[in-house]
């Protein structure tokens, strides 16, 4: 039986070799309800990338055949759905209750996003440059960190819904998200930016929330991260957000308590929607860390390499170092998935930049 998610309508992909293909890069399959096939030539965009991880969709271009064609990972053996993750699926040496309770909370914290303009101030460093102004969709993961209560009268919720109402909700929430930078540049992007919570799975998505995206609250060029705000007046919601936050910096000192005398701390895990599809769990090991930081800046920085597997959507996705540093443990201000390595040639995946030590000596 297959357990891999699958998104909105299953496809069955036919035999290349049996027609005319436009390109290279088109995709002839079969729809299984009608028996018809269809053509569909991948996006332009999707040649702009590098090694970047963003899965750009035409309208007519659905997930299920980017995950069915997907050549980085066929099968898509080691993408466990959240709902089936357990503590066989970890490291012998890591199956301990804290940890999957750590992993099961800091998951249901990410979510997809799907962004349809490009900014036209995007740097030229990152994927889209040549298209920026232009509108299509994309997909992306990110995670929530933060949640802010608001019960001022003068500060009434921002959300699309209260923006437009005469009566706008005076008690709200702000949920702030953590992605990478070259998924949702700048404010521009970010308002274009839908975000799904909750997609766990595909029977599960009368589940899902969407919220909009309001502005970049902060954010990391060098490092490729960033961090973006959305709003809530839907208190039972946002509960539910605080409710899986809440238990993190606990579970993570309990985990440094038990861990931290161990000489081999090399476990890298990811949360994310690969090619937009239901939410992953992947775990492997990060195999290379680097620190540096900058002149001027109070903050001493870490990028790691990992074999934790990765895919088109992945981008963004939340990495959970457990290593040496005692604040990956928690990983409040956790690592991105940056780029993506080729498991041919045994290139690692590629974090953007977290933050090892604040050090705020002058």
């Amino acid at each position: 039986m297959d357990d891999s998610p699958t998104c909105t309508k299953r496809i069955k992909l036919a035999d290349p070799a049996d027609s005319q293909l436009k390109t290279a890069t088109d995709v002839q399959s079969q729809d299984e309800n009608d028996g018809k096939s269809v053509v569909f030539v991948q996006h332009a965009a999707l040649e702009d990338q590098g090694k970047h991880e963003i899965e750009v969709l035409d309208k007519d271009y659905e997930s299920a055949i980017s995950w069915k064609i997907c050549t980085k990972n066929p099968g898509h053996f080691d993408f466990i759905p959240t709902a089936k993750f357990s503590q066989e699926n970890l490291p012998e040496k890591f199956r301990d209750e804290d940890i999957y309770q750590f992993i099961k909370s800091w998951a249901l914290l990410t979510v997809r996003l799907v962004t349809t303009f490009v900014s036209r101030d995007r740097t030229k460093k990152f994927p889209f440059f040549s298209r920026r102004g232009t509108y299509f969709s994309r997909t992306g993961t990110g995670k929530v960190t933060d949640v802010y209560h608001f019960d001022d009268e003068d500060t009434p919720c921002p959300c699309q819904e209260c923006s437009s109402s005469k009566t706008p909700a005076k008690v709200w929430k702000a949920i702030w998200i953590m992605t990478a930078l070259h998924v949702v540049f700048d404010d521009t992007e970010v308002e274009s930016t839908t975000v799904d919570f909750f997609y766990e799975d595909e029977e599960s998505k009368s589940d899902i929330v969407k919220l909009k995206g309001l502005r970049v609250v902060d954010f990391n060029l060098d490092g490729d991260w960033c961090k973006f705000e959305c709003a809530t007046h839907d208190l039972d919601f946002a509960q539910r957000i605080e409710d899986a936050l809440s238990p993190m910096m606990d579970l993570g000192e309990k985990i440094q308590g038990k861990f931290e005398d161990y000489d081999d701390l090399n476990m890298a895990v990811i949360a994310s929607h690969p090619h937009g599809c239901a939410k992953c769990i992947t775990v492997g090991k990060w195999i290379d860390v680097r620190k540096f930081e900058k002149k001027n800046d109070n903050v001493r920085w870490t990028t790691y390499s990992y074999t934790t597997a990765t895919c088109k959507g992945s981008s963004g996705a939340p990495v959970w170092i457990l290593g040496t540093d005692r604040r990956h443990m928690y990983a409040y201000y956790s690592h991105v998935h940056s780029e993506g390595g080729d498991p041919t040639t045994g290139e690692p995946n590629k974090s953007g930049a977290g933050d090892v030590l604040k050090t705020w000596e002058i």
